[in-house]
């Protein structure tokens, strides 16, 4: 199951653009999720790479009539992100870098609606 949303993220350092859009979380049986994007550097299109692995050890799951919401999703880089910005911006990014929780919420239905908050 993927869904793609929205919105971009913009990393920049000197001359280095990178630009991040068209997310999915990738989730599949007895494989751990992870969120994929649409990559650009510097205006050239790179392709969609895994960006951030998802663990669900700890999450919580709600469901209120067609809404699902996962709540303490562990988030953390993954190895082909950490090597492409490292590559990018000539560092050493550490795969596995924890970048904290989020929440993630989904429409159970199959309608064109969206969360409203």
């Amino acid at each position: 199951m993927s869904r793609t949303s929205c919105f971009a993220t913009v990393a920049a350092a000197g001359a280095t653009r990178v630009e991040l859009t068209g997310f999915a979380i990738e989730a599949y049986p007895k494989v751990a999720p992870v969120l994929t994007g649409l990559v650009t550097v510097d205006g050239s299109f790179v392709g969609r790479l895994p960006l951030f692995n998802l663990s669900l050890a700890n999450a919580s799951v709600s469901k209120h009539e067609e809404r699902l919401a996962i709540k303490n999703v562990e988030v953390t880089l993954d190895s082909v992100a950490a090597g492409a910005l490292s590559k990018v911006f000539h560092t050493n990014v550490p795969t596995g870098l924890d970048v904290g929780t989020a929440e993630v919420r989904a429409s159970l239905d199959d309608g064109d609606e969206g969360w409203t908050d």
